[in-house]
């Protein structure tokens, strides 16, 4: 839960019901351009907006070596 108060799996269930590897760390994901990351199934429709709205939430987000801290 590192971005919003539940998991991403949750907050986006027809994203995290065809990503490939259900186990990579976001960390894995966010670590190149274009992101680390492939689905089963093409984005289109909502899967795509759904897809478009998370991308534009993790443009924010800036990743350290840091300890995690509540």
């Amino acid at each position: 839960m590192w971005l919003g108060e539940t998991p991403l799996a949750i907050q986006y269930p027809s994203l995290y019901n065809i990503v490939q590897r259900k186990e990579d760390y976001a960390g894995t994901v966010l670590q190149s351009v274009p992101l680390n990351i492939q689905f089963r199934r093409s984005l289109v429709g909502e899967r795509w907006n759904s897809w478009m709205y998370l991308v534009r939430r993790l443009m924010d987000v800036q990743l350290s070596d840091e300890p995690d801290s509540l």
